[in-house]
């Protein structure tokens, strides 16, 4: 399955969550993810470009999994696989033993909800701030189509677009963490 997102930085989440609101998307109570992202130890500098494997295992109060994403050539679109996991830690040594080194942490709080055939995402990201996230699961692969579809759609709810980052949580927290590129091999 492909999944397609668009993420917008958030200013005003009670504005957002009133809009959601009105337009009848019931979100849940929020839930705390941490996420464990590992690439190839091969890779001497992040950067994500078509055909960059990424694994992580997240633990989501206390329920564990684990995915891999494929990129796609479109920033915030990717092959997705997930499975539910136990022991996520013996599975970071066992990520390590294959040629994966632990590249970051990403630390949320998540409220999701449903709004036409979009999962909507609110996360509040350690380090990072507050998001809206618009994915689609979905069999297609003109991701730069459906991430169009998906900016007209967040506009017509009245949705401000113009704080749009393309760039994954993980991604934005090892540049806060790394003034260079050059990646640790250990």
């Amino acid at each position: 399955m492909n999944e397609v997102e668009v993420k917008i930085k958030v200013q005003n989440i009670d504005n957002i969550l009133n809009k959601l609101n009105s337009l009848g998307c019931a979100l849940t109570s929020p839930k705390k993810q941490r996420d464990v992202i590992f690439i190839s130890s091969d890779m001497k500098e992040y950067k994500i470009t078509a055909g960059t494997v990424v694994l992580r295992t997240r633990n989501e109060n206390g329920k564990e999994s684990f995915t891999l994403k494929r990129q796609s050539g479109v920033n915030l679109s990717s092959k997705e696989y997930n499975l539910e996991i136990k022991g996520a830690n013996t599975l970071h040594e066992m990520l390590k033993l294959m040629g994966f080194k632990q590249l970051v942490e990403v630390v949320k709080v998540r409220m999701e909800g449903k709004l036409d055939k979009y999962s909507i995402c609110i996360d509040e990201v350690e380090k990072l701030g507050t998001f809206i996230e618009l994915e689609l699961l979905t069999d297609r692969e003109d991701f730069n189509n459906i991430q169009k579809e998906m900016i007209t759609f967040l506009k017509k709810m009245g949705m401000d677009t113009s704080q749009r980052s393309t760039i994954p949580y993980d991604t934005q927290i090892f540049n806060l963490n790394h003034s260079f590129k050059e990646l640790d091999n250990d």
